[in-house]
């Protein structure tokens, strides 16, 4: 299952220090994801690996939108559903996640 990450932050000028960096707390949602799906890795196999990150579009501003993508791979007691119900409870408000129309190619 692919799925798609929006982090967001608050747009705002490099050298004012305005703003919520969306990569920075990216960062964070990553590292948080790791150490979430190690813990489950006791109960059964699930691996996410992250793909794909895209944030800012000028270099004077701090970027307000972070996209990530992300492939769940499930094996074991839990579904990839369930699995992604667990991760959606556990984000933080100013993460979104869907699912990716994308088909895994192997």
């Amino acid at each position: 299952m692919i799925l798609n990450f929006k982090v967001f932050g608050k747009a705002g000028h490099a050298a004012l220090d305005n703003g919520i960096n969306a990569i920075y707390r990216a960062l964070d949602v990553i590292k948080d994801l790791d150490s979430f799906t190690k813990k489950l890795s006791d109960e059964c196999e699930v691996k996410l690996d992250f793909i794909s990150m895209k944030g800012g579009t000028q270099h004077n501003i701090i970027p307000e939108l972070c996209k990530l993508k992300a492939i769940l791979q499930v094996d074991g007691i839990y579904t990839e559903k369930e699995i992604l119900k667990k991760i959606k409870d556990m984000l933080p408000s100013y993460c979104k996640v869907t699912i990716s129309k994308s088909k895994i190619v192997s």
